[in-house]
């Protein structure tokens, strides 16, 4: 099946009755999870990730949420109890930045527009905006951004959709973080030629931005001339 989210930007409810299990087995399932807090719930609710390049395999941790306090209070004396052998850590959930939209990597280059984009994901629920990421000369680099209007849509893009093949290859579609988008110029820089959407810049700040570097260029090799013939003189 696809797999869930990445805990770290799991939607987590208002009422904070969940915990963070980390250290687990990578061959555990959402059963042997769900029986590990049996003594502590009748239904508590298993989301353990699958690692993206091992399918087979979780990541390793898992959220778990409860209905009561009383039921989350229980669970973390299960902390250093061990699931399958191991001993795993058991700490209430924090609040994690909640966010409406996904990431997707995987896309093919050539083939893969804007209206294909929004016909795929378009079917999990109306979106708001889809970024191509490109690089400065204008070619896509198989990777975007998918909002929807509200955070519960993309949950269930990350879900529904991860793995899934599109023009023949598999996309990797995982929550997108808060961080913010890359500066448009920094594309100038060697290893940073990536640039989000429409946010191309202009002729003219490209040529102030190559100026710039060029004039920083001119000046450390002034001054290291300067200071190569300064010390030729105190060899003389």
């Amino acid at each position: 099946g696809a797999a869930a989210p990445w805990p770290r930007q799991c939607e987590l409810p208002e009422d904070g009755y969940c915990v963070e299990v980390r250290k687990l087995d990578f061959k555990a399932t959402p059963e042997e999870v769900k029986l590990f807090f049996s003594d502590c719930a009748e239904h508590p609710q298993v989301t353990l990730p699958q690692n993206f390049l091992y399918p087979e395999s979780n990541r390793g941790c898992a959220i778990v949420q409860f209905e009561t306090e009383e039921e989350l209070e229980k669970a973390l004396e299960k902390h250093g109890f061990p699931i399958l052998g191991r001993q795993v850590t058991v700490n209430k959930a924090r609040l994690r930045p909640r966010t409406s939209a996904v990431f997707v990597r995987g896309l093919e280059w050539t083939k893969t527009t804007e209206e294909l984009i929004r016909k795929e994901f378009g079917k999990i629920a109306p979106i708001r905006d889809v970024k191509m990421l490109r690089l400065r000369d204008g070619r896509f680099r198989g990777l975007a951004r998918v909002e929807y209007f509200d955070e519960q849509a993309a949950m269930q893009a990350a879900m529904q959709l991860n793995f899934k093949e599109l023009n023949g290859l598999k996309l990797w579609v995982d929550l997108q973080n808060k961080k913010p988008f890359p500066n448009p110029l920094h594309s100038i820089k060697p290893g940073k030629k990536v640039l989000w959407g429409d946010e191309m810049p202009t002729e003219e700040e490209i040529a102030q931005k190559i100026a710039a570097k060029e004039a920083r260029k001119n000046l450390h090799r002034l001054w290291k001339n300067l200071k190569n013939k300064q010390w030729r003189k105190l060899n003389e």
